[in-house]
């Protein structure tokens, strides 16, 4: 046995040898994207890699403590979206009759899929 009921392994690698990885798990598996910036090299002259791959696996409902891997806000949200309220709009999930307020919880926000 590799992983327990209730734990959660992650595998890092290339995605290409990920893909072969990723169908042979019978288990739940999400896949995270850890993106960086700035990490080309100028002197190459074609497409360059500036992610790497992660597989989240488990078995049984993940225990995920959201709380304990807050971000800090960026001081754009901060600034042009905190505490304001957007209108009410028509779509897939509204009536158009809620208002909506953007909250900043007091520790952060919570991560993204997409890492920088």
């Amino acid at each position: 046995r590799i992983l327990k009921p209730a734990g959660t392994l992650y595998i890092y690698g290339f995605s290409e040898i990920l893909a072969f990885i990723r169908v042979r798990i019978p288990i739940h598996v999400r896949w995270i994207i850890w993106h960086y910036t700035n990490k080309v090299t100028p002197s190459l002259n074609f497409w360059q890699r500036t992610h790497e791959s992660i597989l989240c696996c488990h078995k049984e409902k993940p225990v995920f403590n959201r709380d304990d891997v807050r971000e800090p806000y960026t001081k754009t949200f901060l600034k042009n979206a905190a505490g304001k309220v957007r209108k009410s709009t028509k779509g897939r999930f509204s009536k158009g009759d809620k208002e909506t307020i953007y909250k900043a919880h007091k520790n952060g926000a919570l991560p993204r899929d997409v890492k920088n």
